[in-house]
């Protein structure tokens, strides 16, 4: 025996009456309404279906029920050449309006499903279903599946909390289609229609237990947690007459992969291979036509697919299509759509992107001339789990696009959230900003840090203009008495102020008032690296003061504060940075050479006085043609360190810059000061060698 591949990841018409409490219950009335009683129907084409094998043969059928529907569904009635038929209701959750029910199929191609009737009690006779092949799942609620007994108690108590009902096409899944592939348990009921008689060879392979029963009787399992195989080696022998059987699969997950495969090898066949779809009874999927009200008249009704997803950092936005089906309302009607989260739409169709999963209260309005009718559904939106072993997420830019349609002003706080962080992902910065607008403009409607993440993402774009550095300004001024309660994110938004004051304003005082603000106001309350940047900043600003002393004293607190993560030898981990800079500086990799910078001087700030980093930074700026940036650097080592043993390499390299910029003059004050003040230097040569030519310029 060869291995198979593993997968990838009714009652009676008078009985119906006297529950309905009405006198006419057999046949259709004169309108056409099989019973009064019931206030909407909902008509479905129904694909003819004859296997004459022993049972009903059965479709199935889905819908929004739209709020009329009783909580249990006991007032659903399925009706078919003018009576009701036995059904059975697959799903019927109690958190959205979401129906799916099986029925009899009696030779009519048309069936409508009766609702509306508060009155109406559960009918005595379900149907029977031997057709398909029916996948229940719950979520695992424990239990330990070491024997066919224990699955059975682990089954039982996993039936009170149903994950979804469906048909399908056979026992081959790598995923659950109906929730998360972890901790859940399947029942699959299906009928095989055997070829022949004779000896059928069943096989199952599973993560993690697994049992086949067929006709009741248990065939083969394989108890316990365990992972999946891919082969026939868990299988066993059944006798078995040509014709109709039931065959049952109980599956349990407790983790890990999902894998559960039902084989077979008939009588007649040379290998084991999973059941296939062809080998099930078939089971008719009907398609749905129009509602109606009793009475006449528009019965407002709509259709919501989940038509795609997107994923983005650790999120799901999900795209919908709603369609309006309303029965033979008039044309020219007019449809208003609330999508439940404070936005709205309107047509006949439109999609909507949902930044958040969890169940909205959708509503389609119809306007038809002076009237107007509507229609509510509650509407699970949640991933498509169908899709977890195949999954074809769609383009992030497809949600963005629809989602900066939207009214930043209606929507929930946590949605612009969401919106924001897609935003970003899809690279659109000018709609992520129109959303961070939103989000600082209610800061009581979002999650504190989604607040200051905005208020930080505005900050750092509104200070790089000197128009909109007011209103930077003032946007701390409003995030500190927002975040009042928390003393880390309160000291953040003040060290922001002094980096706008320090970098962009170039008010040394009022930038090192508000770094002292916060080693002194939160003493003892901080986070180790919000003290640490913010003693760093204290030492940036006496640099620039040409403070040594004190530039010093600020740094060298700073690596008090310990630094998570870092692992190495201090003093290696110096060198190879450095080493890092210099290379990627002689590559031409600027944003590389900042980054080992960045963290050479983070680990060492102290570097900052002794010039090597301001070299290398200076260089760095250079690639960039950045000179206004290559001078700073430069003369502030010189200013803070006049002593240092590269502030005569500091002084050369201004003056050349200088000179290339035709600032003659400055040029000149650099290479005296080199020749006067460092004349042991290999650069007070090359300096007396420039002042030379320059004076001899005519």
């Amino acid at each position: 025996m060869r291995a198979w591949r593993e997968p990838l990841c009714a009652v009676g018409i008078a009985t119906l009456a006297l529950c309905a409490g009405v006198s006419r219950a057999g046949g259709e009335s004169r309108d056409g309404w099989w019973n009064p009683a019931w206030e909407y129907r909902l008509w479905f084409e129904c694909p003819q279906v004859r296997t004459g094998f022993p049972g009903a043969d059965v479709c199935v059928v889905e819908f929004l029920a739209g709020g009329r529907l009783k909580a249990d569904a006991s007032d659903l009635r399925v009706v078919s050449g003018g009576a009701p038929v036995p059904h059975r209701v697959l799903e019927k959750r109690t958190s959205d309006d979401l129906c799916r029910v099986a029925f009899e199929l009696r030779g009519e191609r048309r069936a409508a499903v009766y609702m509306g009737n508060e009155r109406a009690r559960r009918p005595e006779q379900a149907l029977e279903i031997r057709r398909g092949c029916l996948l229940e799942t719950f979520e695992y609620r424990g239990g330990s599946p070491g024997s066919l007994a224990g699955m059975q108690e682990v089954l039982k108590l996993a039936e009170g909390a149903p994950q979804g009902a469906d048909f399908v096409p056979n026992v081959f899944f790598g995923h659950n289609p109906f929730g998360s592939s972890e901790r859940f348990v399947s029942r699959f009921t299906g009928w095989l229609v055997c070829p022949e008689t004779g000896t059928y060879i069943f096989c199952t392979s599973s993560d993690d237990a697994s049992f086949l029963l067929v006709d009741g009787a248990p065939v083969v399992d394989w108890p316990g947690w365990h992972g999946a195989v891919a082969d026939a080696r868990f299988q066993a022998r059944k006798a078995l007459e040509k014709g109709l059987h039931k065959l049952e699969y109980l599956h349990v997950n407790g983790g890990g992969d999902t894998i559960a495969v039902a084989a077979w090898q008939k009588p007649s066949d040379d290998r084991v291979a999973p059941i296939p779809p062809g080998a099930f009874a078939p089971v008719a999927r009907g398609s749905f036509l129009r509602a109606e009200r009793l009475g006449g008249g528009p019965a407002p009704h709509f259709e919501a697919e989940l038509a795609g997803e997107c994923f983005f950092e650790d999120r799901v936005a999900v795209r919908v299509v709603f369609r309006d089906r309303s029965g033979d309302a008039p044309q020219d009607r007019r449809q208003r759509w609330d999508f439940g989260d404070g936005l709205s739409g309107s047509g006949s169709s439109c999609e909507h992107v949902y930044l958040r999963e969890g169940t909205y209260r959708t509503r389609l309005e119809l306007t038809l001339g002076a009237r107007q009718e509507s229609v509510t559904n509650r509407l699970r939106v949640e991933r498509l789990w169908k899709n977890q072993t195949s999954p074809s997420p769609e383009p992030i830019r497809r949600h963005a696009e629809i989602v900066r349609t939207y009214d930043f002003s209606r929507m929930a706080g946590s949605d612009l959230e969401a919106a924001a962080v897609l935003f970003k992902a899809a690279g659109m910065p000018a709609d992520e900003e129109l959303v961070l607008r939103a989000i600082v403009a209610r800061p009581a409607e979002v999650e504190e840090r989604a607040y200051f993440e905005a208020v930080l993402f505005l900050v750092k774009r509104w200070r790089e203009d000197a128009r909109t550095r007011a209103a930077a300004a003032r946007l701390l001024d409003q995030a500190e008495s927002h975040l009042s309660a928390n003393p880390n994110l309160v000291a953040r938004v003040i060290r922001e102020r002094g980096d706008l004051l320090f970098y962009y304003v170039g008010d040394l005082e009022g930038a090192l008032g508000e770094y002292d603000k916060v080693v002194g106001r939160f003493a003892g309350k901080l986070e180790d690296h919000i003290v640490r940047i913010t003693k760093i900043r204290l030492g940036d600003v006496f640099r620039k003061k040409g403070d040594y002393d004190r530039a010093l004293a600020a740094y060298r607190d700073a690596e008090r504060f310990r630094i998570h993560g870092i692992q190495g030898e201090p003093e290696v981990r110096r060198g190879v940075l450095a080493q890092a800079a210099e290379a990627a500086i002689a590559r031409g990799d600027v944003e590389e050479a900042r980054a080992a910078l960045d963290a050479l001087e983070w680990e060492f700030p102290a570097e900052k006085l002794l010039g090597q980093t301001s070299l290398l930074r200076a260089r760095a700026a250079m690639l960039e043609k950045n000179t206004a940036e290559a001078l700073v650097q430069l003369d502030d080592l010189v200013n803070v360190n006049p002593r240092a043993n590269s502030a005569p390499e500091a002084l050369f390299m201004a003056a050349e810059i200088e000179r290339s910029l035709g600032r003659t003059a400055e040029a000149v004050r650099r290479y005296e000061r080199i020749a006067k003040e460092y004349p042991d230097s290999p650069r007070a040569s090359d300096a007396r060698t420039r002042l030379g030519a320059i004076r001899k310029t005519p």
